[in-house]
């Protein structure tokens, strides 16, 4: 029975790990193609396991054991199956990285690195981010109002005043972000953060600059440093700062064994969990099905007493 087992065993276990791999490399192939592929393939996963473990353990018990078959053997079948499919598929994964496509690792890294991107674009921005993005701001905005009141020709009051407006201005621009933190949480996502920042303090030198009384000079100049400070905002990236953070912990393979490994350990727990339902399916389909048997036969005892 054992032989006849293993037989079985590696007939349906080779027929699934080879599914298994050409669906993979047909994920591979389709990785650049531009719509959600991935539910399909997901789906076609589940029917091949499912399909494959079936057919095996229903062999191995019409075939070997008359038809009749329990929970723990109709399991052990299916593992032994999705052993020898995790075998192939680990092999083949291997081959695959590390002669056919000698560049797949870097292409799954870039994929990775792509994926967190996308994702961090919608979570809101760390404090972390949000105070170095408000430093920042300020440095720059100082250092771009020194740079043209000192090659600006206007009197000294002038550069006076300035220089106490910027400061109120940067003053007020901190403020307004830290409380419109606590209410505006699409705008302090980290895809719409820096627009937001940059419209803020315009918004903010726009309402002082309208209720003080300075030289039209003075204003012209003020709102320039503001406009020159705005475009080099644009130099201000929150997202790469929390990415350079973070890249530690996106995932990132150097070889090719971790990341045959990683799938093929996929494969085995898929294997192990599908299992579960065929091999209750097939074992109480079977006692169904004698029950019935046995009331027939009871019937035909009635009649023949």
């Amino acid at each position: 029975m054992k032989k006849k087992l293993l037989l079985i065993v590696l007939k349906w276990g080779t027929l699934l790990g080879v599914a298994l791999s050409v669906l993979e490399m047909v994920k591979m192939y389709a990785r650049n193609i531009d719509y959600g592929a991935s539910p399909v393939f997901d789906l076609i996963s589940i029917l091949l396991f499912i399909f494959f473990i079936y057919l095996g353990v229903k062999e191995f018990r019409n075939e070997v054991l008359g038809g009749y078959i329990r929970f723990p053997k109709a399991y052990e079948t299916g593992v032994l199956i999705t052993l020898v499919a995790f075998i192939l598929i680990f092999v083949y994964l291997m081959v695959y990285y590390t002669w056919i496509e000698k560049d797949g690792l870097a292409k799954v890294n870039q994929r990775h690195q792509d994926q967190y991107r996308e994702l961090l674009l919608k979570t809101t921005v760390e404090e972390a981010d949000l105070t170095q993005y408000v430093t920042e701001t300020n440095n720059l905005v100082k250092k771009e109002g020194e740079r043209m009141l000192k090659e600006s020709r206007l009197a000294t009051p002038c550069d006076s005043v300035i220089k106490v407006q910027l400061q109120i201005i940067l003053t007020a621009f901190g403020e307004r972000i830290q409380k419109s933190k606590l209410i505006d949480s699409v705008d302090f996502k980290y895809d719409n953060f820096s627009a937001y920042a940059q419209k803020t303090l315009m918004n903010v030198e726009h309402n002082l600059v309208s209720n003080i009384q300075i030289e039209d000079d003075c204003v012209r100049l003020l709102n320039n440093i503001m406009l020159n400070s705005k475009t080099n905002m644009q130099l201000l990236n929150p997202i790469q700062w929390k990415y350079d953070r973070d890249q530690a912990d996106i995932p990132h393979y150097s070889n090719a064994f971790p990341l045959a490994l990683m799938y093929s350990l996929s494969v085995l727990l898929y294997g192990l969990f599908f299992t579960i339902f065929v091999a209750l399916y097939l074992c109480k389909r079977v006692v169904k099905e004698l029950s019935e048997e046995e009331k027939d036969k009871n019937k035909e005892e009635n009649r023949e007493n």
